[in-house]
Formats: structure tokens, C-alpha cells, sequence
């Protein structure tokens, strides 16, 4: 038997979907997608109970989805909960990189609903039915074949929006106008270029987004900086799979209705302006709706049971919350992808840290960069530090004794921290951690970033410095000797009150006038709107 969800009068429904992962070595990824995403629904039928929510997913992370959902809700809300329709979609499991199963599993599963027909769930094997038509979609950031799929198969108007959980700023480098640091239309150059070299359209938008040429660009609310220094390290993985990332990141954009951020807009409040402007141009929106985050004992409570040393850990923090007073540890995490690759900087990172007596906790998630010997062997013979596989962030981000935060810059990573005052010591790898990274050391002045961790396009000069960084182990342990003395001392107790004042920012955002909750609301007064743009919007202007 099915499951229903009764109709109402004022009934309306939408549906998320994010990819699950696109992978070879490099990823985007859809974890960091998926709890902003969550946490997002949650917020949309507790604001307005009258709209449902079907949540596409995969049977990877079906599980984790339910569990990130769970964190919103009190048990008296749970009829609010029951709004939320996670259906997790059939995959190529045998093959990860077939960039068609997913989005034609959607396809099929986006026509039943639009025809009032059970969908199945793979993972519960249930039927979920509904008798309210989608109204709104939201598509991940290279869900350009699920726009297609929506305009194809809808028999009223939807509106189709971009879901993006990175920095707003990030979008200008890798798809905005050239007025504003970005690539202008990628599409074009692409083909023009593919035309001229040969190559494939993906490898030559892999070219024309990775390959810097040294120009110098300047992005809304940042200093200055040459184009490659939005890649700052050996890219991880080839030009063309990034390239195509690139490609239908900028399909997307092209043909959305409008767009959604995860992120705070007082965080980079230049850029979200910028970004309303660019797309005003095109009459559409921008909705900036973050933080993203739960809170309350529920929250903290299913955050611990994703991690089964969470207890040990809150010991561990308490610990050094006795011996060495707050703001005392260090907490060093990449986020599930990334991870140095160059473990040697690592390990002398985490020396230098103990030859200051500094307390630390590794998170260590990523599968594709394991932790090499060498550095656990230096890490037994400490006792102030602790490692593991998967930490509960928040959990370390709001005890009392994190004093910094060694990150590779991801916004999720960076929305957590900033919305619990912690300050940032950024290890950027590529796109939005790089535009990260600039704007915590030189704009907000909250953290710190790590020049001398840079390999590959990034040992090319950096215009903030007036010259190349040296790129070596020596010069590294330099930079990290000073970094953590800064730290450590007056400067970092300036920037531990830089990082609180944005946190009383973040936190009015939310609130009754609060920018995010006025975003929200008029998102959700325009579900169901009797008027759309589908099929009318040509993106060329955008890019002129």
C-alpha cells in the first residue's frame, strides 16, 4: 500500500533534488549539498505547513537525509516532518561516472508526479503518492538535463530554481559576467574553442575555467587576484570531467528561474548584491536563506548519532577546556573530499602545533587521500590531540574550548564556523575555498590563510603577496610558525572578536526583520504563482 498525503485548498508542493556525487578522484559532491538542502525543507513547511516537499535522494545517503531532517523537528512537530517526502531514486551503482542514470531516474519520477502517479522509493520500496501536482523545483548546481526534464513534462507553469550551497562570490569565477571576474559566456567560448583545438566542448571549458592566464580579476568584496588563483592547488581530477562541472553549472544558471542561497547574506553581502543585479538583468530573483543549520537538543542529539566517538570527543574538548582554558584547540578538517596532498605539510603543521603545546583534534574523512603512517606516528607520542574519522562539526564548533578552525575553506564549513564565532585558518584547494579563503584574511578579518600550502596553478605569483609563494616545506613551516604565533597571541584574539561580531550578525538574519527570514518568506508566497517564466527566459543578455 501507498502512502498519501491528502490535499488541501491551499496545497502546494516542492521539490528539491541534489546529486548524490560526481566522481573520478574529483568529486562534487553532494553531501555538502544535501544538509543545507535538508535543512532548508525544514524551514519551508514550518514556515508555511500547507506546502509539501518531495526530497529526491539516492539510497547512499537516504539514510543520512532522514537523519539531517530529524535534527529540525521536536517531537510535537512531527506532522510537519510528515510533509517531507524523501524518495530516494534509482542509480548505476556499477558506475559512478554515467552522468545519465540520475538525472533520468528524475526525469521519470518528476513526469509520475506531474501525472499524479505513485513514485517509488528504492530504499523503503514504498510508493509514495500524491494528489497535488509540483509547483516549484529546486535543482542542484549542474542540474541543467533536470531543468530540460521539468520544461519537457510540466503541464502548468513551474518555476525551476538554482540551488547553490557554496559562496555566492564563486559563481562570478566560474560563470558570471566578465565585468565582475568571471568567464562570460562559457558555453560560447567553449564551443569556439573545442572548434579550434580539436578538443572535446568539456575539455575546452576546462581550459577556459582552470587554465589561468594571468589576468588580473576582481570579484565583488575581494581584493584583487589573478585568475588562476582560483585553483590554488593541482586540480583533482582531469580538465574535462572539471570542465563539464563548469559547462552545466552555466546551463543551469542560463535556464533557472531564479536563485537560491544556502549561505548568510552579511557574510559577503557585496556579492549577493552583485548577484541580484546580474540576474535583475533577466527579471529574475535571489534568495539568500542561510544559515542553514539546526539547532536545539534535537539537533544536538542526532548529530551525536553519526558519530560514535562523539562522546569521547565532547570528553576530549572538556578535557582541555580544564587544562589549557578556552579557545584552546585547534579542530583541523577538509570537509569528506579533500585532504592535502602533500601529507608532509600536514605533519608539519600539526609539529609546529605541538611544539606550541596546542591542543587539536584531526578529522580525517576522505576517502580518496588516506592518512599516511608517518603522520599518525608522530600523532601516538602526543597527548593533547585526538583523530578521527568523523567528527560532529557543530558539536566542536560551539564547545567552548575550539579557539580556530584548519579548513580548506567549503562553505558549509566556513557557514558553521562563522555561525559560531570561531575563526578560520584556510588550507584552500579550488573555486569557492579559494574566494573563501581571500575574503576571511583580507575582507572580514577572521582568520587566517595558508599561502605556502599552494602547488601546481597556485605557485604562480599571488597578486596579494607581489610575488610567487615558494611553494616549500621550509617555507610552509615558516608561514605555519608564524600563522599559529599570530593566532595564539594579540592578533587572534582580535580576530576571535572579528568572528564573534559576524556571529551576532548571522544570528539576526533569522530573526523577525532578519534578512534570511524575508528571503524565505517571499520564496515561499511565490510557490504556486500563476506566473513563470518557463520558456520565455534567454539567458544571452545576461552575459553581455
Amino acid at each position: 500500500m501507498g502512502v498519501t498525503w491528502s490535499s488541501t485548498p491551499r496545497q502546494r508542493h516542492l521539490v528539491l533534488f541534489a546529486y548524490e556525487a560526481w566522481d573520478y578522484n574529483a568529486v562534487v559532491l553532494v553531501a555538502g549539498h544535501m544538509r543545507p538542502l535538508c535543512n532548508f525543507a525544514a524551514r519551508v513547511v514550518k514556515m508555511e505547513p500547507t506546502i509539501i516537499v518531495t526530497l529526491f535522494t539516492t539510497s547512499t545517503f537516504y539514510d543520512r537525509v532522514q537523519t539531517e531532517l530529524k535534527r529540525n523537528f521536536e517531537d510535537r512537530e512531527n506532522p510537519l516532518l510528515e510533509r517531507i517526502r524523501t524518495i530516494a531514486l534509482p542509480q548505476d551503482a556499477t558506475n559512478p561516472l554515467d552522468s545519465t542514470a540520475l538525472p533520468n531516474a528524475f526525469a521519470d519520477a518528476y513526469e509520475k508526479l506531474v501525472n499524479l502517479q505513485p513514485v517509488r522509493c528504492v530504499k523503503t520500496e514504498t510508493e509514495i503518492e500524491t494528489t497535488c501536482s509540483p509547483d516549484v523545483v529546486l535543482v542542484d548546481f549542474f542540474g541543467s538535463a533536470p531543468i530540460d526534464a521539468v520544461r519537457r513534462t510540466s503541464k502548468k507553469p513551474v518555476k525551476v530554481f538554482f540551488w547553490f550551497a557554496g559562496s555566492a562570490t564563486s559563481l562570478f569565477s566560474v560563470s558570471g559576467p566578465e565585468r565582475h571576474g568571471g568567464k562570460g559566456d562559457l558555453r560560447a567560448r567553449s564551443q569556439e574553442l573545442a572548434k579550434l583545438t580539436s578538443v572535446s566542448i568539456d575539455e575546452a571549458a576546462g581550459q577556459i575555467s582552470l587554465n589561468g592566464k594571468g589576468t588580473l580579476i576582481r570579484m565583488p568584496g575581494l581584493p584583487p587576484m589573478y585568475d588562476y588563483e582560483i585553483q590554488t592547488q593541482r586540480p583533482l581530477g582531469p580538465l574535462a570531467l572539471l570542465g563539464g562541472v563548469n559547462l552545466r553549472t552555466y546551463d543551469t544558471i542560463a535556464g533557472c528561474d531564479g536563485l537560491i542561497l544556502a549561505g548568510p547574506e552579511c557574510y559577503e553581502p557585496e556579492a549577493v548584491a552583485a548577484l541580484r543585479d546580474w540576474f535583475a538583468e533577466s527579471s529574475r530573483p535571489v534568495y539568500a536563506c542561510g544559515p542553514l543549520i539546526p539547532h536545539g537538543p534535537q539537533a544536538v542529539s542526532f548529530e551525536r548519532q553519526q558519530s560514535p566517538e562523539a562522546a569521547k570527543i565532547e570528553g576530549f574538548l572538556d578535557a582541555m577546556l580544564a587544562s589549557h582554558g578556552d579557545n584552546s584547540v585547534i579542530y583541523v578538517s577538509f570537509g569528506t573530499i579533500f585532504f592535502p596532498m602533500e601529507p608532509q605539510k600536514l605533519a608539519a603543521f600539526l609539529d609546529v602545533a605541538m611544539e606550541k603545546k596546542i591542543p587539536f583534534i584531526l578529522n580525517h574523512t576522505s576517502p580518496y587521500i588516506p592518512l599516511p603512517d608517518f603522520v599518525t606516528d608522530k600523532l601516538r607520542s602526543y597527548a593533547d590531540c585526538m583523530v578521527t574519522k568523523w567528527c560532529p562539526q557543530q558539536l566542536v564548533l560551539s564547545h567552548s574550548a575550539t579557539g580556530f578552525f584548519v579548513t580548506h575553506g567549503g562553505h558549509n564549513s566556513v557557514t558553521e564556523a562563522t555561525a559560531e564565532g570561531i575563526p578560520l585558518i584556510c588550507w584552500p584547494f579550488t573555486m569557492d575555498q579559494a574566494t573563501n579563503a581571500a575574503r576571511i584574511n583580507d575582507k572580514l578579518h577572521i582568520g587566517y590563510e595558508l599561502f605556502q600550502v599552494r602547488n601546481g596553478p597556485g605557485s604562480q605569483p599571488a597578486y596579494r603577496l607581489g610575488k610567487a609563494p615558494e611553494c616549500t616545506l621550509e617555507a610552509f613551516i615558516a608561514e605555519a610558525q608564524q600563522v599559529l604565533s599570530k593566532a595564539f597571541g594579540n592578533d587572534g584574539m582580535r580576530k576571535i572578536s572579528n568572528a564573534q561580531k559576524l556571529q551576532q550578525q548571522i544570528s539576526q538574519a533569522w530573526g523577525e526583520n532578519g534578512s534570511s527570514r524575508k528571503a524565505l518568506d517571499d520564496f515561499v508566497a511565490s510557490i504556486g504563482d500563476s506566473e513563470s517564466s518557463q520558456g520565455l527566459f534567454s539567458p544571452m543578455t545576461a552575459w553581455l
